[in-house]
């Protein structure tokens, strides 16, 4: 609505509103109290104000309702990608076995396992990689078991490796860290 609009309609309520009180003292007759008219009217108020607040209450509660349905929308979503990169960490664990098996290098095993231990420090869900890296870490452990000597490791691989077991919170880190340290070619 418009500013003239506006003016205009409060115009005419202002006049209406001073005619009905020059009739109303005009009136010959006199006014008498009613009570059964101002219950009703009590009641409708009293009515009318519930009305009103189930309905301010059910628009903050619908407001509620959408803030935890983004809440639970975006807590789902980081978990299912912190079960991707559990599956993708257990995929190159699994592939770190097949060097093993047929017989290539303990360099490819120890590149899937380093691969593995990077998408499980990606993991948001607190304390969700705990059991990841207890796995990978011994299986690195086990790699150098399974191999007496050091792995022959580039300068550059060397160090992407220590960066990524020097982030690992874990009992063995150092150990792995040694092991790595040791291979260089």
């Amino acid at each position: 609505m418009g500013r003239k609009t506006i003016i205009v309609l409060s115009s005419v309520a202002i006049i209406l509103s001073i005619a009905s009180i020059c009739i109303a003292i005009v009136r010959c007759e006199p006014i008498e109290a009613n009570w059964m008219a101002i219950l009703v009217g009590i009641l409708s108020l009293l009515t009318a104000s519930l009305i009103g607040w189930q309905i301010i209450r059910a628009y903050e509660l619908e407001r509620t309702i959408w803030r935890i349905d983004n809440i639970v929308n975006d807590r789902t979503l980081v978990v299912a990608q912190d079960i991707n990169r559990i599956i993708t960490a257990f995929e190159h664990r699994m592939s770190s076995r097949r060097p093993v098996i047929q017989p290539e290098s303990q360099e490819k095993s120890l590149e899937f396992l380093i691969m593995a231990l990077e998408e499980v420090q990606k993991i948001e869900t607190p304390n969700a990689n705990r059991k990841s890296i207890d796995k990978i870490m011994a299986d690195i452990l086990e790699l150098g078991e399974l191999y007496k000597d050091s792995p022959k490791l580039s300068k550059v691989e060397q160090e992407r490796y220590l960066s990524v077991v020097k982030r690992v919170e874990h009992k063995d880190t150092i150990t792995v860290i040694n092991y790595i340290s040791h291979a260089c070619s």
